[in-house]
């Protein structure tokens, strides 16, 4: 999500928040925004443990991550011989397909 915030951005970001803020209200209010971010982290690990629990054992080994849908395409669909992209365009070669342009 914040990979391709770079370093320039983040010092932009730093400099507006103490114009905005102020200096003297900015470290409380970055210990205010860990705060909440740890509460969040630790309701969606939770969370996580909750529905592994409750999940049949035939689940066991599911991952959350695996059901991204990029991770359901490319396990599913990239990963398959018979789907792979080169033999894909190679059977669709246009060029061969495209009927004479008239001139």
């Amino acid at each position: 999500m914040f990979n391709d915030i770079g370093p320039l951005e983040l010092v932009a970001l730093a400099v507006l928040a103490v114009i905005l803020v102020g200096p003297d209200k900015l470290p409380t209010m970055v210990s205010d925004t860990a705060r909440v971010l740890r509460k969040v982290r630790e309701f969606s690990q939770s969370a996580q443990a909750s529905l592994r629990d409750e999940l049949p054992s035939e689940f066991e080994d599911l991952s959350l991550e695996g059901l991204h849908p990029k991770a359901l395409v490319s396990k599913y669909l990239l990963d398959d011989e018979s789907l792979a992209l080169d033999k894909l365009a190679a059977d669709q070669d246009v060029e061969k397909e495209a009927p004479p342009a008239r001139r």
